[in-house]
Formats: C-alpha cells, structure tokens, sequence
C-alpha cells in the first residue's frame, strides 16, 4: 500500500516539476525576482510532500528506538533475563490478570556461593560465564508463565504460579540438584556449582 503512494507522490512531483519549467519557459528568464519565486515555489511544494513522509519515517524510528530501550531497561544484558524492572513490570501486569491475582504465587531465591571467589580467581569473564550458565539452568527448569530475573550480581529471583508447596519444594530441590550436578567449564576444568 505504501509503495503505490510512494509511486504516486513521485508522479505528482515530476507533475509539479514539469508545471514550473512550463512557467519558467513563459516568463523572461532574465528576470531574477521571477526565478527566486519559482525557486522558493519548488521548494516549498518538495517541503509540502515530503514533510509528511519524512515524519511517519521519523515516528517509526522513534517507535524502534523506544521498543529497543524498553527491552534494554526492562532485561539483564549478559543473562537475557529480565532484570530488576522488568521484574517488578512483569509482577505488576501479572497482577492485573484475576486467574494469576487468585494463583498461589510461588517466589525462590537463588544466589551463587563463592562467586567472588569465582571472579577473583578465574576472571569476570569466566565469572560471566558462570552466570549464564546457571541463568540458563534456572530458566530452563521454571515452566510458563513463570518468571525468572536476575536481581544481583549472583542473585536470582524465580516465580511459579499455582504450584503446591510440595511441588514447589520439589522444583527447588531439583533445580538445585541440577545447578549441582551440571558442571560448569572453566579454565579446562570441572566445577561444580551450589
């Protein structure tokens, strides 16, 4: 739909064009005052057809850019978890809906031990790579529609709705067996994770 406008504004405009240099070939080419008025006429009527354009182009950008910087603000960079306020964004919306505002809301806290140690010894970009990998871990084992978000350095934040307390425990203890017993790799070396 838009290229049949595009193809039309351009038609209009060769239209337009061709009008002027018809004018212009009528009048005395020596008059200058005559030639600044065509001249200003043109641009006007360019300023006139494009502007229009030019502005649905900039919104869609501004759409983009804002797009982009909510999924920015709203999700860890290195885990691609949702972050502290994407979190809090994410529980208020699931707020707003009655079947998860009557749910049991389920909430498991997940921190890395010795992590310091992990950076001191091995680097930040080992130290990174763990968290991926644990965050990988966390998000593979929370079913949908359930939320997991980085909130700390080593800290995660998981919640599952509508699970008993049994179940929830069990999915805990599991997860942790997992992040135990899924070795991670580095430096060629096995570690293994709490």
């Amino acid at each position: 739909m838009w290229s049949i406008r595009l193809i039309t504004l351009c038609t209009d405009i060769v239209e337009l064009i061709a009008t002027a240099l018809h004018v212009q070939g009528i009048y005395d080419h020596q008059d200058a005052l005559f030639m600044q008025a065509i001249t200003i006429a043109r641009i006007s009527i360019a300023a006139i057809i494009f502007s229009p354009l030019l502005m649905a182009m900039n919104a869609k950008t501004i759409r983009q850019l804002n797009q982009r910087l909510l999924m920015q603000a709203s999700h860890d960079f290195l885990t691609h978890l949702l972050s502290r306020y994407g979190f809090n964004d994410a529980l208020n919306r699931y707020g707003k809906i009655l079947c998860y505002r009557q749910a049991a809301i389920n909430v498991m806290l997940v921190d890395i031990d010795h992590f310091k140690t992990i950076n001191d010894s091995y680097g930040h970009d080992n130290g990174d790579y763990v968290l991926k990998h644990v965050a990988n871990l966390i998000k593979q084992s929370i079913p949908e529609p359930g939320l997991v978000s980085r909130i700390g350095e080593e800290e995660f934040a998981a919640v599952c709705f509508d699970f008993s307390e049994q179940d929830f425990f069990a999915l805990a203890e599991h997860l942790r067996m997992q992040i135990h017993d899924t070795p991670c790799i580095i430096m060629a070396h096995w570690h293994s994770l709490s």
